[in-house]
């Protein structure tokens, strides 16, 4: 009986992560769609910072787009994802941060951190993408 509710756990886990690499598979191809080149960056030590930090349980996965960074959070809901974007605003409150944008969607959470300088022409195209989803 153990051997079956581990074996069931092991299948659920293994279901929602497969759920979230479609997602995050989706969101990659819609920007892509855009023209726009996207890398997966790893994180690590050296690349970390408060927008890859846990948001309501959830690890971002991180990625590159000319320079910028990219941190894509996948929710269970929207009520997930404003709770986590929360949690976000009460981490930076006394923070002087780097310019970035927010773009919300049901349970998707995502910021775009900026190399130098605001992008309006990058924010046109990621909000057009994530208008596809």
């Amino acid at each position: 009986m153990k051997k079956h509710i581990l074996f069931l756990l092991l299948f659920i886990l293994s279901a929602c992560q497969n759920s979230d690499k479609a997602e995050v598979d989706q969101i990659v191809t819609e920007i892509k769609m855009e023209d726009l080149p996207i890398e997966t960056v790893e994180i690590n030590e050296e690349t970390e910072t408060v927008f890859n930090s846990s948001l309501h349980g959830v690890e971002p996965y991180r990625f590159k787009i000319r320079n910028n960074s990219l941190y894509v959070f996948l929710f269970s809901s929207k009520r997930e994802r404003e709770e986590g974007y929360r949690e976000f605003l009460d981490i930076i409150a006394n923070m002087n941060l780097v310019s970035y944008e927010t773009f919300q969607q049901d349970g998707i959470l995502l910021f775009l951190v900026f190399d130098k300088s605001k992008n309006e022409e990058l924010i046109r195209k990621i909000n057009s993408a994530i208008d596809r989803l």
